[in-house]
């Protein structure tokens, strides 16, 4: 079986019901974007496999969301809803449970962050921002079930919580100091607290 089918040339293909759309369609956009935030995803256990001793925290959970992004793009490929895709609640437990956990190892958070500090952590920041939008793009999806929105939402949270773990992990948090930026431009009414 060829890979090519040359159905796609002139800018329309299949959603898995079998429906005909352009390539520029809002659900092609989204399933294209969770295909993009997979993708990420394979890079940092990649990544993750190179700093043995972190990978055991993140692998399994990253399988896991790995696998829901190909079940969420399935059904937002699926208009016309023959099955009802949901995610199980379980799943957003889980990464709930973890979110806490790793926050609990690490002092408060009181100040903005910046996306750096280590190589690991700036590409878990890609993979939240994706994330965002994916959830944006995923929000105007109709009849899609409310369990993937929460999904997609507390997934960013874990990501945003699994960069911040790294650099925590490596002693190299950075953080946005706005009064020193404010300074620097002249602007003195904003308080960093």
């Amino acid at each position: 079986m060829k890979i090519y089918t040359k159905k796609g040339d002139k800018g329309n293909t299949s959603l898995y019901d079998g429906s005909n759309v352009s390539k520029s369609d809002e659900l092609i956009d989204c399933v294209g974007e969770l295909d993009e935030l997979n993708s990420r995803i394979g890079l940092i256990r990649m990544q993750l496999f190179e700093i043995d001793e972190i990978s055991d925290k993140f692998n399994d959970t990253l399988i896991l969301i790995q696998n829901a992004i190909m079940y969420i793009s399935t059904a937002i490929a699926t208009p016309s809803k023959v099955v009802n895709y949901k995610i199980r609640l379980e799943d957003i437990a889980r990464l709930e449970r973890e979110i806490d956990e790793m926050t609990d190892e690490m002092p408060k958070l009181t100040k903005l962050i910046l996306p750096a500090g280590h190589e690991l952590s700036c590409n878990i920041h890609l993979c939240r921002t994706q994330t965002r939008k994916c959830e944006r793009l995923i929000a105007s999806v109709n009849n899609i079930d409310p369990s993937i929105k929460e999904f997609i939402n507390r997934l960013s949270d874990y990501f945003f919580t699994s960069a911040r773990y790294v650099v925590f992990y490596f002693n190299s948090e950075l953080t946005c100091d706005l009064n020193a930026y404010n300074q620097e431009i002249g602007y003195n009414n904003y308080e960093n607290k």
